[in-house]
């Protein structure tokens, strides 16, 4: 029993390297059979202005106009946080 499991067990271990390997060579194949990419080339905008009036891209991020600066927080009034409500 003990030659056959050993047996068993080298006839797996040796099949899912073939199956390794197999899938390698066939990945490889496939990579050599992709067409080349064609050559990048530089995208201009002919409509770009200085001042866009709803907003703008930076990348892939929409950017709309500048917001006005927030207001400062009003700085609590003394002994305040010890009041409560009743």
């Amino acid at each position: 029993m003990n030659r056959k499991l050993i047996a068993a067990i080298v006839v797996i271990i040796a099949v899912c390297i073939g199956i390794y390997f197999w899938t390698e060579w066939e990945k490889a194949r496939f990579d050599a059979s992709l067409p080349k990419p064609p050559a990048e080339e530089e995208q201009v905008a002919d409509d770009v202005t200085e001042d866009t009036a709803g907003g703008h891209w930076h990348g892939d991020e929409w950017h709309a106009e500048p917001h006005p600066a927030p207001k400062p927080a009003k700085p609590p009034r003394p002994f305040e946080v010890f009041v409560t409500a009743e």
